[in-house]
């Protein structure tokens, strides 16, 4: 790994350690995230206006639509990570442009209430121009792995367990 790089993903890790090695997890970050939003914030504040650092690590939180609900995406650094959403407003989609890599839900290929389609995050991704995209939150109704990775655009991959993405 090249100095100054930090590696994304994977599970199980604390984050001091963490951060001695420059490589962090999701999990613990977004984990990390939730404890700053419930111990340092103000009431009343308007969280996805708010910006926040996790070690040396900048988080811009993004408000994504789950049909009707509001929920939270986060920023870190050039690396964006969306699990539960079927919209992203113009205004927020701003926040993500400019990312290296994102983490987008693709549930299935049929329409979903509140979850992307297939074809819905892969135009999303296309239309963020981020140039590594990875799905995940996707179900057994998309296809098997194989098929569907031999079907989707480059620089678009479906996640699997165990994958680390390296930022700089």
């Amino acid at each position: 790994m090249a100095p100054g790089t930090k590696r994304i993903g994977g599970f199980g890790d604390t984050l001091t350690g963490a951060f001695k090695r420059k490589w962090i997890r999701v999990p613990l970050l977004i984990a990390q995230c939730s404890v700053f939003i419930a111990t340092s914030l103000p009431i009343g504040t308007t969280l996805h206006h708010s910006q926040f650092t996790v070690g040396d690590i900048l988080v811009l939180p993004v408000l994504v639509w789950h049909m009707k609900m509001p929920v939270l995406a986060f920023r870190f650094g050039s690396f964006t990570y969306i699990t539960d959403a079927n919209r992203i407003e113009e205004s927020e989609k701003e926040k993500i442009r400019g990312s290296s890599v994102i983490v987008l839900n693709a549930l299935r290929k049929e329409k979903h209430i509140s979850h992307y389609t297939l074809d819905e995050a892969i135009a999303e991704v296309q239309g963020l121009q981020v140039p590594q995209s990875y799905f995940t939150h996707i179900s057994h109704q998309l296809g098997t792995h194989a098929a569907v990775s031999a079907g989707l655009p480059e620089g678009i991959e479906l996640a699997w367990d165990g994958l680390e993405v390296f930022m700089q």
